[in-house]
């Protein structure tokens, strides 16, 4: 992993801040950590930096952007429980046009595809942001003890 974050950072693809501000990992630390091999990020951190970097290195190519709209229209089904009917109301679209965006989007076309995307895009975040908030607060709350218990 700390290969992969290194990667990363000499290509230009990722800085120490954004890694900061992404994962709430201290810059100074993130320092210590590339530059020792016997340095290594324990627990919530370790975790969230191996999914972010994994990500960020490979997983942007993995899949098409297809792909990655069907699937992200299968969380907001699944786990949002959004009907095609819902989604079709938020983003003034018909059902049939967010069916075919889920499951054949090349019916779609390419204007009206992209800007379904934007909007399917702005659901999901709007939807997820609460999560992103608190999963926030439970790092900082984990820092202070981290510092608390040095």
């Amino acid at each position: 992993m700390r290969e992969v974050v290194k990667r990363l950072m000499d290509s230009g693809k990722l800085t120490k801040e954004t890694l900061h501000i992404a994962s709430a990992i201290n810059e100074d630390e993130i320092a210590v950590y590339l530059s020792s091999e016997e340095y290594n990020l324990g627990g919530d951190d370790g975790t969230y930096l191996y999914e972010l970097t994994t990500m960020l290195d490979m997983g942007i190519d993995l899949v098409s952007s297809d792909e990655r709209v069907s699937a992200i229209i299968d969380v907001l089904k699944m786990y949002y429980k959004l009907s095609y009917k819902n989604m079709a109301l938020l983003l003034n679209v018909s059902e049939e046009a967010i069916e075919n965006i889920h499951v054949a989007p090349e019916k779609v076309e390419y204007k009206m595809r992209y800007d379904m995307v934007v909007k399917i895009m702005i659901i999901y975040y709007v939807l997820k942001y609460p999560n992103y908030v608190k999963i926030e607060m439970q790092r900082e709350i984990h820092s202070i003890l981290q510092q608390q218990t040095r």
